[in-house]
């Protein structure tokens, strides 16, 4: 699972595997270890009896995305390539979340011949 974020705006990207583990088992955990006592997990699951949007939950280390179960199975049974919510944080701001699935390109890139990095 790559997870990006960026002032109030976090992204999950899950592969094909992953995005089947989650299907199948409505969960999926990542886990970032800074030293040996100083873990970040970020958890994406499935709830039950839920049906607004997606929840964004941060609790002792734990980012939790809880994706409503009729919007986890028509994300994982469709061609729907994300999940997407704002949440309210006051005052005029918002925490943006976005969940989607980390497909492969489809047009080959042109390499830029100022570009180095590219040989």
């Amino acid at each position: 699972m790559k997870l990006r974020l960026s002032d109030n705006t976090l992204r999950l990207r899950l592969s094909p595997a992953e995005l089947e583990t989650f299907g199948r088992v409505g969960e999926l955990t990542s886990v970032i270890r800074f030293t040996p006592d100083q873990n970040f997990t970020c958890r994406l699951q499935r709830v039950k009896g839920v049906t607004d949007t997606l929840g964004v939950h941060y609790t002792g280390g734990v980012l939790s995305i809880h994706v409503p179960d009729a919007q986890a199975d028509a994300w994982t049974q469709t061609d729907q390539v994300g999940l997407e919510a704002e949440n309210d944080l006051g005052d005029g701001e918002f925490f943006r979340v976005l969940v989607e699935k980390d497909l492969a390109c489809r047009h080959k890139e042109t390499p830029d011949p100022e570009n180095r990095f590219h040989e």
